[in-house]
């Protein structure tokens, strides 16, 4: 029994993400987790909502599967080390934000926050640099997340107008509202 499917429009609202998406069988405990989970490597964000993402990998833990499918690396077993590469690729994401946040409030550009990614990333943890594609997709994942920081420290100083549209967003099949109260 399928208990829940997401095409990713739903589950991350980003058009990167049109082929993947989320399904648990219910009786089995296994969830196909696709792009959303990566084992053995750096994940690529491509155009995806680094937040979302996040909040996804929360959701995956909340399901407890028994079985992860990933869509790079092996089948993950148990939820001990289901948890442990959730974990892992949410730590990744939490930290190539808080690279591009630190490097933005320095005031690097765009391209100056790309060729420091690779350096700043190991800084935190240095077992980074040592999977596969590292050098290579760290740098492209810290172009996304740059323009959310852009935008989430303009909101924090208030630099925009307090007249925003209300507007719904989706999140990991959910639909959150985002007005004023």
């Amino acid at each position: 029994m399928i208990i829940s499917h997401y095409h990713t429009d739903h589950l991350y609202g980003a058009k990167a993400f049109k082929e993947k998406g989320t399904i648990i069988i219910a009786q089995k405990k296994v969830l196909i987790s696709r792009d959303i989970v990566f084992g053995g490597r750096v994940p690529f964000l491509g155009s995806g909502n680094s937040k979302s993402w996040i909040e996804c990998l929360d959701k995956i833990l909340e399901l407890e599967p028994e079985v992860l499918l990933l869509g790079h690396g092996e089948p993950l077993f148990g939820k001990k080390n289901i948890k442990r590469q959730v974990a892992w690729t949410k730590k990744y994401i939490q930290d190539i934000r808080s690279v591009v946040k630190k490097l933005y409030k320095e005031g690097l550009s765009l391209e100056e926050v790309h060729a420091r990614a690779n350096e700043e990333m190991p800084k935190i943890d240095t077992t980074y640099s040592q999977l596969p594609v590292f050098f290579d997709v760290n740098p492209v994942n810290a172009y996304h997340p740059h323009f959310e920081i852009e935008r989430e420290v303009l909101f924090e100083s208030k630099q925009f107008s307090s007249a925003l549209p209300v507007s719904d967003v989706l999140v990991c099949g959910l639909v959150y509202s985002l007005g004023r109260s």
